[in-house]
């Protein structure tokens, strides 16, 4: 289990992932404004172990997860203090004086969610962030880095493209289909610290969570009495459309495989 603590709240004031901008316009003769984000777009990778006919996921901490439980809460939502100069100490949020986020005390973390608040199962997926490589490329790399497996970009089938977030970023995520094998694994993956690692799902409703850093291996039941507070995580509601669409149409690409023969 994730350990969480010492949480603090400050200005963003300069960000290599979010820039907000507020844009003004005139539509169809009336002054509107919008508020929004830049940030990039983003791949994600629909992975199917052929040997274990298992779902392969990531299970991460997700801070925005998290701090959205975290505000539910409070009494009074969280707000960053005022901007400091630079040989300023840390600003610290400004929340009432007895639950200030910082506090590790008794009585704050009474009102502080638990760390599984913060708890996704996700698709493997990252930011296009690389000008110099194809989406595919990109996808192969996440896949080898969170999951470890190792898939050539040929094996890669591009699913759809579409905006993953019309209201403020407008950023489009290129979703991908992969099939895997034990012999196309060459690590255990999640060799990035900020990345835990989540692994199989079966074909029916067991997840088989791998999570490196705890180096622990765990079968969950998905949605049986028994086992629904054994493993709690949101996930986003795309995942279980992509998982839908693969039901769908990978007879197709069996079909077309044989084809080909």
């Amino acid at each position: 289990m994730e350990q969480i603590n010492n949480i603090k709240v400050v200005p963003c004031t300069s960000s290599n992932y979010l820039r907000p901008f507020r844009v003004h316009y005139n539509q169809n003769g009336t002054k509107k404004s919008w508020d929004f984000m830049q940030t990039h777009d983003s791949v994600s990778v629909l992975i199917f172990n052929t040997t274990s006919h298992c779902f392969i996921l990531v299970k991460q901490f997700r801070p925005a997860v998290y701090m959205s439980e975290w505000e539910r809460s409070k009494p009074k939502p969280l707000q960053p203090a005022e901007e400091e100069s630079a040989e300023a100490a840390p600003a610290e949020p400004k929340v009432p004086e007895e639950d200030k986020a910082g506090e590790t005390s008794e009585e704050t973390s009474s009102h502080q969610p638990p760390a599984s608040a913060g708890v996704t199962y996700e698709l493997c997926a990252g930011l296009v962030d690389k000008p110099n490589l194809s989406l595919e490329e990109i996808a192969r790399q996440e896949v080898l880095e969170e999951c470890g497996y190792d898939v050539p970009v040929t094996k890669l089938r591009k699913i759809t493209t579409y905006r993953s977030g019309v209201g403020v970023t407008g950023s489009k995520q290129t979703m991908f289909y992969a099939e895997v094998s034990e012999e196309n694994r060459v690590g255990e993956g999640g060799v990035i610290d900020k990345k835990g690692v989540l692994i199989p799902q079966s074909s029916l409703c067991t997840l088989r969570l791998c999570e490196p850093s705890l180096n622990q291996w765990t079968d969950v039941e998905l949605g049986t009495e028994q086992n629904k507070n054994k493993q709690t995580g949101e996930s986003p509601f795309r995942l279980c459309c992509r998982i839908s669409w693969m039901s769908a149409c990978r007879c197709c690409f069996w079909a077309a495989e044989a084809c080909r023969v």
